[in-house]
């Protein structure tokens, strides 16, 4: 027997009508007769709402529609799954191709309040950092913060400069170069 004869046999043993078991069940009366007469499967919900007024457990594990996926009435899910899992697909290659160009930006900070202290950094210890971490870009950050800056003659900085290990020696003469300058103004 089919499943829409079936719910029109128990609906009849109850003496209701279809507009009776759709009110009751909370479904449209189309979906009830779509159901009777065998023109569409019914959804998990609406077996169970059936089921609920005609005091009838379902097998819904028959209408999982993951069993039925490749029937005719289901194709459409099955388009929906596939399309999903290529998006999800077409993403994840999108993604990982955007990582081969991704490069961490690592900051380095000194902060100081005597130049001194920037001008005696051994850079040879930096120079071991930017060798080991070549995939990632070092940018040293040096910030200055004197409270008698007006006095010293040097006004509060902060200076980013970025280490490459291809032209490590020349960003730091860039650094002592730019350091030395600052410091021969306090002493003028």
């Amino acid at each position: 027997m089919k499943l829409g004869s079936k719910i029109k046999e128990l609906r009849k043993k109850y003496g209701l009508t279809q507009v009776d078991l759709s009110e009751k069940s909370g479904l449209s009366l189309r979906t009830i007769q779509r159901i009777e007469n065998n023109e569409n499967k019914p959804s998990v919900y609406s077996l169970r709402m059936i089921g609920e007024v005609l005091n009838y457990k379902f097998n819904l594990k028959k209408f999982n529609i993951m069993r039925n996926i490749f029937e005719k009435e289901n194709r459409n899910y099955l388009i929906l799954i596939l399309g999903l899992i290529s998006f999800s697909i077409g993403g994840y290659f999108y993604y990982s191709k955007q990582l081969d160009n991704y490069v961490e930006v690592v900051d380095m900070k000194m902060e100081s309040n005597k130049i001194e202290d920037f001008l005696n950094f051994e850079w040879d210890s930096m120079k071991e950092i930017v060798s080991l971490d070549s995939d990632k870009e070092i940018v040293v950050r040096l910030m200055y913060s004197n409270k008698d800056s007006i006095s010293s003659g040097i006004n509060n900085f902060d200076l980013n400069y970025k280490l490459t290990e291809s032209n490590f020696e020349e960003d730091i003469r860039t650094i002592e170069n730019q350091i030395q300058k600052l410091n021969s103004i306090k002493f003028e």
